[in-house]
């Protein structure tokens, strides 16, 4: 059995070894930079990122803006996808009937995904109501440099929002990233 050792420039080696059988193999190597993965099956999970916040983050403006829930993921390979799932809880602390919440979740400035609103109608000022959003996306950033994906919020008609309640643990956002082989 025949084999090549290819040495590290300080410690360290690579073997490799022919199989003790009859035949011919041939080990193709990406064109690419990074691990070398060789079952990476489409749709196995590579690898999960995992981040949550407890920070307060109070929403009165009408224009989207971060609510401080990110986490950053580097794809092994080009053609991964990235499989973003969200959820983020806030209480409309100020709100009419008309009153509501827009989520979006951003690739670095850019918006993949949407929710729908989020309402938190209040009947006296001094309701509280409580309301949360679960978004999931399947992104495709065709890359192999660090990725930041982030939700940012909105209000609508005159709302005021304190997402992750309080800073002190009452509601707590959390974000899963999963590479997913392409």
């Amino acid at each position: 059995m025949g084999s090549v050792v290819i040495s590290g420039a300080t410690s360290g080696a690579i073997t490799l070894a022919v199989p003790a059988e009859a035949g011919t193999r041939t080990l193709t190597l990406p064109a690419e930079t990074g691990s070398v993965l060789t079952n990476a099956t489409p749709g196995t999970i590579l690898q999960v990122i995992h981040a949550e916040t407890g920070a307060q983050v109070t929403v009165s403006s009408a224009t989207f803006v971060d609510l401080g829930l990110s986490a950053a993921i580097t794809p092994s390979a080009t053609s991964s996808k990235i499989y973003v799932a969200f959820n983020i809880g806030g209480i409309f602390v100020s709100a009419t009937a008309a009153g509501f919440a827009r989520i979006q979740l951003v690739r670095g400035s850019t918006v993949i995904a949407k929710s729908g609103y989020i309402v938190g109608a209040l009947s006296s000022a001094n309701e509280w109501s409580g309301a949360s959003c679960a978004g999931f996306d399947l992104d495709s950033p065709s890359t192999t440099s660090a990725v930041t994906y982030k939700v940012q919020g909105t209000q609508v008609n005159g709302a005021t929002i304190n997402f992750q309640r309080d800073g002190a643990g009452y509601i707590i956002s959390s974000m899963i990233l999963m590479e997913v082989a392409g």
